[in-house]
């Protein structure tokens, strides 16, 4: 499956921002970079986890990566 523009757009903050600190960001560092609220990040992270797009450790955090 192909993501959206808006699946895109939150993958490319996801290795950017893991790119230029060394680590994987927040939901809240995502959100920030795309200018929108958490929820909305959350929302769109659910359903590329569901496609196998994104992955992280459930109750943990900075553990959030792109899988492909």
């Amino acid at each position: 499956m192909t993501p959206t523009q808006r699946q895109t757009q939150v993958l490319d903050a996801i290795l950017f921002l893991a790119d230029d600190r060394g680590f994987p960001p927040t939901i809240r560092e995502v959100a920030a970079r795309l200018k929108t609220l958490p929820s909305n990040v959350h929302q769109i992270l659910s359903r590329l986890r569901a496609i196998g797009l994104v992955d992280w450790e459930d109750g943990k955090l900075r553990t959030l990566r792109v899988v492909k």
